[in-house]
């Protein structure tokens, strides 16, 4: 919260920002932040500004590789803005996992791709975002529960569950308990993922009682991730 001329300028929320993992033999910085931000890089007593392209991605070269217990300082500024964001790392810095981003809304048709049982799909795509730094890579899970059963705004409670159906068609039924829904195994080039769910595959509703007409039934999923 600065204040500039009697003007408050206030940053609600986390800046989007990934650094990928650095050793003692690395001659390249890099990472990930917001498309066209302008990132500076202070090492020591060097300051270098690099501006990140349209996806995200920014890289500066050093001059020769950096000592173990070395740290590097990034001020990052959003275009056009005016509110700084800062991190600080160390050589060696081992990198991140992180699930970054969700689908905000999952919307599900009363068209059913299955009558017996009566199972429904998306209206759309469901992404997950997930952002890989890390030296040593190792699989991760991605996890899901929901926080309550289907309820409309009037109170009605819908008999009906989200299921994840995974490839050999078993079905997983999410409940309050973060249950263990998909895994990944990254290569070393992978610094961003994205799992797309179809809307006829994957994450679908199961119902199990008539649906009552004008309303809209209500719950929320959480999402998780795990490195093995």
């Amino acid at each position: 919260n600065f204040v500039f001329a009697n003007k408050k300028i206030l940053s609600i929320g986390d800046f989007p920002f990934r650094a990928s993992s650095i050793t003692d033999e690395d001659k390249i910085v890099s990472g990930l932040t917001l498309p066209n931000a302008s990132v500076l890089i202070t090492i020591n007593d060097t300051s270098n500004i690099v501006l990140a392209d349209d996806t995200g991605k920014f890289t500066y070269n050093l001059d020769s590789a950096l000592p173990i217990g070395t740290y590097i300082t990034f001020n990052v500024k959003n275009y056009q803005d005016l509110i700084y964001h800062t991190k600080k790392v160390q050589i060696v810095y081992s990198g991140d996992l992180t699930l970054d981003n969700a689908t905000n809304m999952v919307e599900f048709l009363l068209t059913p791709i299955s009558l017996n049982p009566i199972i429904c799909p998306k209206k759309d795509d469901v992404n997950l975002i997930v952002t890989d730094t890390r030296i040593n890579k190792t699989s991760w899970n991605i996890y899901a529960s929901v926080t309550k059963d289907f309820e409309s705004l009037k109170g009605n409670i819908l008999d009906a569950s989200i299921i994840y159906v995974d490839d050999d068609n078993n079905q997983i039924k999410l409940t309050e308990t973060p249950k263990k829904i998909y895994t990944y195994t990254p290569s070393n080039d992978d610094l961003q993922v994205i799992i797309t769910f179809i809307k006829d595959k994957h994450l679908l509703l199961l119902l199990n009682s008539k649906v009552i007409n004008n309303n809209t039934y209500q719950t929320s999923i959480i999402w998780s991730i795990e490195a093995n």
